[in-house]
């Protein structure tokens, strides 16, 4: 694991506006096939995503130091772990404009952005007004659409803004504190690096994404309209009636119709499903979790499986990630290496 926290690298925040989350992959399926190998593009996460709706998205591209050897492990930037610190004392929404400002040991650091996008990181010599150069910044972010508010986060209190050309724009100051070894290690946990083995992370290669996306929209669209068809059917037979199409095969009946039509629903209602079964099929593959039953409601996936001590340990640290007993044997005295019931939440 490297953190990369150089001068060298270089960031833009393209916004996309009014468009579809379709669209909006189509776009940065185009912009990747014209990068090099140092840079990289990705969709900024939002905090509500509509798969049939359309709204604003931000495409970030990164440009790497040419001379940046490939890893050994996973590479992140800095400038993702500092934005997420300051999001555990402020909330930082999709559409929050933000500053980080800091004293290191040779310089000061200024990091700005917007949401989870970043738009500047600076470097700069400890003997200038850094209250100064704050103001500039700010001032120079209302060129990418700054305009009434934005919170500054700093470890320094002696810092004062003061805006020269514009007065409207409403600074909000919050303190944080240093972050120190520990909590960055926390918070690696909840950011995607941008590197690894040499090669960018990506949810699936770009082709695969784009169909996936399709084939989800189309099988919600299809289940859905079987289902409505079908509806007056399951409710006065005994027997079970089919659903097939091209990427799910389901089997319906009186006593189900209920819970698949909830499943179908709360799929739509999801703002990241591709990300949340994603993240459930790493774990059960990594844990080698045997599913049992499995549920998708409130933007939370139930899993009921059977694990061992150990796992049931490793469980409970990954973030995002809850897990509790199924059974009322006691914790304490399951000191063998047998398996016990347990149910994983993830979130």
């Amino acid at each position: 694991m490297r953190i990369l926290d150089q001068n060298a690298i270089e960031f833009s925040l393209e916004k996309l506006r009014n468009c579809s989350l379709l669209d909006a992959y189509r776009v940065l399926f185009c912009k990747r096939k014209a990068l090099s190998d140092q840079e990289k593009a990705f969709l900024i996460p939002k905090d509500k995503i509509i798969l049939f709706g359309k709204s604003d998205f931000y495409i970030q591209k990164v440009s790497l130091p040419k001379n940046l050897e490939k890893a050994e492990d996973k590479i992140y930037l800095i400038e993702n772990v500092v934005m997420e610190f300051c999001s555990t004392y402020s909330k930082i929404f999709e559409h929050d404009w933000w500053l980080a400002a800091n004293c290191g040991a040779q310089n000061f650091r200024i990091i700005a952005g917007i949401g989870k996008g970043i738009i500047l990181s600076r470097f700069l010599p400890l003997y200038v007004d850094i209250s100064e150069e704050i103001s500039k910044t700010i001032m120079y972010l209302q060129r990418f659409g700054l305009k009434e508010e934005i919170k500054v986060f700093s470890s320094m209190e002696e810092i004062k803004i003061h805006l020269k050309i514009s007065s409207e724009i409403n600074c909000q100051k919050i303190f944080i504190p240093e972050c120190n070894e520990t909590e960055t290690a926390r918070l690696l946990g909840r950011i995607k690096p941008v590197m690894t083995d040499g090669i960018h992370i990506k949810l699936l290669n770009d082709k695969a994404l784009y169909i996936a996306l399709l084939a989800i929209i189309f099988i919600l669209c299809k289940v859905e309209q079987s289902i409505r068809h079908t509806e007056k059917v399951i409710s006065s037979l005994r027997k079970n009636t089919r659903i097939i199409t091209k990427y799910i095969e389901l089997e319906i009946n009186n006593e189900n119709f209920s819970a698949i039509k909830q499943f179908v629903s709360s799929l739509k209602k999801s703002h990241h499903p591709l990300e949340l079964f994603e993240k459930a099929s790493d774990i059960c593959r990594k844990y080698d979790l045997s599913i049992e039953h499995l549920s998708f409601e409130n933007e939370t996936i139930k899993i009921k499986t059977s694990v061992h001590k150990s796992v049931f340990d490793e469980l409970k640290t990954i973030d995002g990630t809850e897990v509790v007993k199924n059974n009322h044997e006691e914790y304490e005295e399951l000191r063998s290496n047998k398996k016990y019931g347990a149910i994983v939440c993830i979130k």
